[in-house]
């Protein structure tokens, strides 16, 4: 006979006290599968392309083009899969299972387990990126892509769990930061989707003066979206 498990406690940086802290958050971090994940894949190319060796210039271009693309990417993946659902005609809402454990998120902000992407998603984005470095033609250049964009997706998530962690923002950069993703999650949802970078959210209009941008009543459910 199995025995019936009791309810799941859910665990939020207001009962990690050491999470204060940004050791605390590093540690809370690192301790999450997704994060794991993509530093073990970061690991493997960074060496791979160590091993292949003859860096040139076009390598240093290739990793600028990646960092510099993938705020938009972040911008594209937020709004279109981690915000996208629609009402079909039994008025019932349907959604992927990333806008889903999104949608909690926005929910409950603090909640630890639903801070990172779902596992799922992390594990899809490293196998891609994987997968396009081992069978591109250019397996030098491919490969400090790959990097490069494994890079700039755990730099993502870190400073995501920061941002909703206890910790308080000391720096100019990562203040604007903290300050822009606390507005998408307490004032309105359709702004501010930008995370490490706020670059894609001006050059796509969704960057405006918080003042000129009406306080969202779903801000916190994501009822609004469609």
């Amino acid at each position: 006979m199995r025995r019936r498990r009791g309810p799941v406690t859910r665990r939020h940086y207001s009962d990690v006290a050491a999470a204060a802290t940004k050791v605390g958050c590093a540690r809370e971090f690192a301790a999450r599968p997704g994060p794991v994940m993509i530093a073990v894949a970061l690991a493997g190319v960074a060496r791979l392309r160590i091993r292949l060796g003859r860096f040139r210039r076009a390598d240093l271009a290739v990793a600028t083009g990646v960092v510099a693309v993938h705020p938009i990417a972040e911008w594209a993946l937020h709004v279109f899969v981690l915000h996208h659902s629609r009402l079909g005609s039994d008025g019932r809402r349907r959604e992927s299972f990333a806008a889903n454990t999104h949608r909690r998120h926005h929910e409950d902000p603090k909640d630890l387990d639903l801070v990172l992407l779902p596992v799922p998603v992390t594990a899809g984005l490293v196998g891609g990126t994987l997968a396009l470095a081992m069978t591109a033609p250019d397996r030098r250049r491919a490969t400090t892509a790959a990097a490069a964009g494994l890079g700039s997706l755990l730099a993502d998530e870190w400073i995501h769990f920061l941002i909703h962690s206890p910790y308080q923002p000391r720096s100019g950069w990562y203040r604007s930061r903290w300050r822009a993703h606390r507005l998408h999650h307490y004032r309105n949802e359709h702004y501010w989707f930008g995370v490490v970078s706020t670059s894609a959210d001006r050059l796509l209009g969704t960057a405006p003066d918080r003042i000129e941008v009406p306080v969202s009543p779903t801000a916190l459910t994501l009822s609004g979206q469609g």
